[in-house]
């Protein structure tokens, strides 16, 4: 039986500082952690209720996780990090429920990889409004998604993430697959309507591989 389990107390651990854990969110939630400022967690079970009980991590800086959607959608809305600025997220299984209406205003760098449609890496950069450096990994990559990103970051009527400077789509441990290079002229005419609305150097970073060869190549519009 992993730990915390259903017959953990609850308990307040104050000089805890790095937690590395794979359990319940349920079991998680009813420990208290003042001190921590790293969290790695793994929780692939499908039970998670419609209703945490609120979870205050007060000084919590960086945040990993290995999700259910139904968790990000439910237990993450329980969490309190005032602190929180690094958020890495690798959200799984179907369907994929949006996150409820939340936002991380201290997070400034965000990683998001799932198999998810674009419309839900676009729900989850909503709830953090100050990010400045972003890497999505798409495991079912498609230009389609690629397209419908970079065309929401266009839209200043209602800009996404104002102070992003830099988007990753991919990395060299987890690139892009797509079949050819991805609309220049899009990305180019995204990267001067950020620049010209928030008044800062924006780029757009792109690793992708071919699943002929594996080649990995990387551009860099700017």
């Amino acid at each position: 039986m992993g730990w915390p389990n259903a017959s953990t107390p609850r308990m307040t651990f104050k000089l805890l500082e790095e937690l590395d854990v794979r359990c319940e969110t349920t079991h998680l939630c009813r420990l208290n952690f003042p001190s921590l400022t790293k969290l790695n967690l793994m929780s692939l079970s499908d039970h998670v209720p419609d209703v945490h009980q609120p979870w205050s991590l007060p000084v919590l800086s960086e945040f990993k996780a290995t999700l259910r959607s139904r968790a990000v959608a439910h237990f993450l809305p329980s969490m309190t990090m005032p602190q929180l600025t690094t958020l890495t997220l690798s959200i799984s299984g179907y369907p994929f429920e949006p996150l409820s209406a939340v936002t991380y205003p201290s997070v400034t760098s965000v990683t998001l990889e799932s198999s998810a449609p674009s419309s839900y890496f676009i729900g989850l950069l909503d709830a953090v409004p100050n990010a400045e450096k972003v890497v999505l990994l798409m495991t079912e990559s498609s230009k389609s998604n690629l397209r419908e990103i970079v065309t929401r970051l266009m839209d200043n009527t209602n800009i996404l993430c104002p102070k992003l400077s830099e988007i990753h789509f991919g990395t060299e441990e987890k690139p892009f697959f797509i079949p050819m290079r991805p609309f220049p002229s899009l990305l180019n005419r995204c990267v001067d309507r950020r620049e010209f609305a928030s008044k800062r150097p924006f780029k757009i970073v792109i690793t992708t591989s071919s699943r002929r060869n594996n080649n990995i190549s990387t551009e860099i519009y700017s």
